[in-house]
């Protein structure tokens, strides 16, 4: 095993003595990049390491026996020969993933096969191509511990013939993911081949290669053979009526697989012989037929098979016009069925009757959970249709109305939905569908006394102040949404202080979403309280507020600790964060408990002030020229010197 820790003990693996100078300087290493020795997540990126940075991260990760996730991000390292004997040691490491990292993809496999502990692997945007994925095939072929590996966007091209043979002798890889890697009928025929022979693959990602019928025609008979496999993604791919219609006959005989991905396929006629199926499979649970171009008969075909279906839980529908016929049809089959969950509509409804019909299976409905409607309204009246039946509803939990421009009478619907007692919505989702002030009027009148939803997309609805102030009043009362979703609307000074006054009443939002909101500095001025003590997570368009908040985090619990009368070295030597930590612990040692707290408040200050600045700025640059944002800031700095 590798080191538990390095206070009691210096041997490796191998038996080699390490004086305790080695362990400092590793741990010296990863406390430069802000990561603790007893960290279970590593993660590296955007700043290349020299030799010496190299030599530092492998002895680190050889030595650690804490370590199970390693990540490295845009070319931060390009080497990977110390990996090699990295991995041979540590026996704790699970995960690898290297993003947009171009690398030597022989000491990659190398340095797997050695190893003995990793069992997922993500290869994505790492410039593999299609002859050196040859190494890590080989490295498959006789690997034991693997379950999982994704080599998305790397120019595979049919080089996933190597992976292919491979497969035929692994029987422990569970996932594959080959996604955008220009793969041809050569590759996926092979694959489909492999797939007789293999009996471990459960989860198999082929989505937006250049497969065609040709390579739909092998996977079904392959599936035919095969009792293993549960998840297939086709998506984005060619494969037209004849493979469609090849893959969907063999569903009739495959009894493992239960979700398939057939979106942006070209299916038009071939719908009818996935109907077909799924009037005789009874082991697929999820559909995906979106983006698809099919016409009435084949829209009923589908709904007359889902009538009589007791297995399929989630359907997408394909891109079309949804007439009254088809409404008829999906309206009965949420009369009956007793298995569907969730069910995704993306077409053009003109006719408010369509929304009728579909209202009235809801109402007497009691499995389906989700319900997805984006962009499918033309008129505030259909959602009056489809508030009528939401109302008597007890089963849905997710309502999507996306891009629908329901306007303030929509609102005033889902309002009245939203003030029923016995609502079951959790999750609704608004974004741009016109709300206005009158539509937040409706809405927050509603949330006063909801108590079920707890997520709220209103992002890109032009929301200002007069609606934002309705919105604050139902936030100070309302006590069971955590997540809102306020992105690309307007943050003034005004609507600052009253959002930021019902934020402090409020003691259940743990996540808002401010991403391309129009404010000023003023207003996240005042808002900077509310932000730094309240939230979880806060997504803010160009702002580094993710290391913001975490140095926050990590400078609270050693705070919190020292209050208690705990040593803050001690502390840090354990915090998540341990750099952050010990610069803070330092501070602190021997600072009066009074003293403290004030350190804490003109550090939270200082740190808000960073919410303003885009990302690769630099504070006193976006203060200069600005009196009143220079104030801010060199009150915040000498404060914190005089501390």
């Amino acid at each position: 095993m590798a080191l538990v820790d390095p206070s009691q003990t210096l041997r490796d693996l191998n038996g080699l003595e390490y004086p305790p100078e080695s362990y400092q300087r590793v741990k010296d290493f990863l406390a430069a990049q802000g990561i603790a020795w007893t960290a279970t997540e590593w993660k590296f990126g955007f700043q290349p390491f020299g030799l010496r940075g190299k030599e530092c991260l492998w002895e680190a990760l050889r030595l650690n026996s804490h370590v199970q996730n390693l990540s490295f991000l845009d070319g931060s390292v390009s080497s990977f020969t110390g990996m090699i004997d990295a991995l041979r040691s540590n026996s704790t490491l699970k995960y690898i993933e290297l993003h947009n990292t171009p690398c030597n993809i022989l000491e990659v496999a190398m340095a797997l096969k050695g190893n003995a502990s990793v069992t997922h692997v993500n290869l994505i945007m790492c410039q593999i191509g299609a002859n050196r994925v040859q190494h890590l095939a080989d490295m498959l072929r006789n690997n034991t511990t693997l379950l999982d590996i994704s080599l998305s966007v790397n120019q595979l091209e049919d080089g996933v013939c190597y992976i292919a043979e491979a497969l035929r002798l692994n029987n422990t890889l569970q996932s594959l993911t080959l996604s955008q890697n220009w793969i041809t009928d050569v590759g996926g025929c092979a694959l489909a081949e492999a797939l007789q022979e293999n009996t471990s693959l459960l989860f198999l990602d082929l989505q937006s290669n250049d497969m065609t019928s040709m390579t739909a025609t092998c996977f079904a008979k392959a599936l035919e053979l095969n009792s293993t496999l549960q998840d297939l993604n086709f998506s984005n791919n060619p494969l037209n009526d004849e493979g469609v219609s090849a893959l969907a006959k063999s569903l009739r005989i495959n009894s493992t697989l239960q979700y398939i991905d057939l979106r942006s396929t070209g299916i038009k006629s071939s719908a009818v012989d996935i109907a077909g199926a799924l009037n005789i499979n009874k082991t697929l649970t999820h559909l995906n037929l979106g983006d698809s171009a099919f016409g009435t008969s084949e829209f009923l075909a589908i709904t007359e098979a889902l009538k009589a279906n007791r297995t399929l839980q989630s359907i997408i529908l394909g891109d079309r016009k949804l007439e009254l016929e088809d409404a008829k049809s999906l309206a009965d089959v949420l009369k009956v069925t007793t298995s569907l969950q969730s069910i995704s509509l993306s077409c053009t409804a003109t006719d408010n009757d369509v929304l009728r019909y579909l209202a009235e299976g809801l109402a007497k409905n009691s499995t389906v959970h989700s319900l997805e409607l984006d962009g499918c309204l033309t008129a505030a009246d259909g959602v009056g249709y489809l508030a009528s039946g939401l109302k008597t509803n007890t089963a849905l939990k997710t309502l999507n109305l996306m891009n629908n421009p329901i306007g303030e009478e929509g609102a005033q619907h889902l309002g009245e939905v939203l003030a029923v007692e016995s609502c079951t919505l959790e999750t609704l989702l608004l974004s741009g569908c016109s709300l206005g002030n009158q539509g937040m009027k409706y809405l927050s009148n509603a949330l006063k006394t909801n108590s079920s939803l707890n997520m709220l997309d209103l992002s890109t609805n032009t929301i200002k102040t007069v609606g934002l102030g309705y919105f604050s009043e139902a936030l100070a009362v309302n006590s069971t949404l955590q997540e809102i979703d306020l992105q690309c609307n307007f943050l003034c000074v005004e609507s600052a202080k009253i959002f930021a006054e019902a934020l402090g009443h409020n003691s259940s939002i743990t996540s808002i979403n401010l991403q391309d909101v129009e404010s000023t500095f003023e207003a996240w001025w005042y808002l900077h309280h509310a932000i730094s003590t309240r939230m979880t997570s806060l997504e803010l368009e160009n702002c580094e507020y993710d290391i913001l908040v975490n140095d926050l985090k990590c400078q609270d619990a050693v705070v919190e600790a020292v209050l208690c009368g705990e040593d803050p070295m001690t502390v840090a030597a354990t915090a998540e964060g341990w750099g952050v930590c010990e610069s803070v612990a330092y501070l602190l040692t021997g600072m009066d408990p009074n003293v403290i707290l004030e350190y804490r408040l003109w550090a939270r200050l200082y740190i808000s002030l960073h919410l303003t600045v885009k990302s690769g700025g630099y504070l006193m640059d976006w203060a200069r020229g600005h009196e009143s944002r220079l104030q801010m800031v060199e009150q915040c700095q000498q404060k914190l010197q005089l501390l």
